[in-house]
């Protein structure tokens, strides 16, 4: 693995990490280089700009602020098409309009070549979907678990036969 390689790497097993961190001898053997060259790569990240922060002592080590976003994500063509065909074909999952609006946003930053490839397979595929619950009780229940309330159900099960139901967080 080259040094931009492990750089890159080393970034995101500090994001994993989270707020527990990982110390420099941990990183040393993920990485298969010496703990000394993981500090050395750890100044160059901080030099960079990347908001890293360090403990020392028992439970120390290395991780990077909450606050770091994430970096700029590449998808190909391929990848950005199985996002959309998976969420139209999601028509009756939770949240699927906040998933459209999100493959919306993957779409809208790929770079032209991808975008117009992904478009261009997007009309090769046909996807056969039934017929789904309305849109106005889907918003109204995913908005309940979101506040985490209570929602009572009146349901009809194959039979015919009605029971009320209770649904909570």
């Amino acid at each position: 693995m080259n040094r931009t390689e492990r750089l890159h790497a080393l970034t995101e097993s500090l994001r994993r990490a989270g707020a527990r961190g990982r110390t420099a001898d941990q990183l040393a053997e993920d990485f298969e280089v010496s703990s000394r060259t993981i500090k050395r790569d750890l100044a160059a990240l901080e030099a960079s700009g990347r908001p890293i922060w360090g403990r020392t002592g028992p439970g120390g080590g290395y991780g990077l602020t909450e606050r770091s976003s994430l970096p700029p994500v590449n998808f190909s063509a391929e990848q950005a098409l199985a996002l959309t065909t998976a969420v139209t074909v999601a028509t009756q999952a939770p949240f699927c309009d906040s998933a459209r609006a999100a493959t919306r946003k993957v779409l809208d930053v790929l770079d032209p070549v991808a975008r117009r490839r992904a478009t261009d397979l997007s009309h090769r595929i046909w996807v056969d979907v039934g017929p789904s619950v309305p849109r106005r009780i889907v918003s109204v229940l995913e908005q309940a678990l979101v506040d985490q309330v209570t929602v009572n159900l009146g349901y009809t099960d194959g039979t015919g036969q009605r029971t009320r139901r209770e649904t909570s967080r």
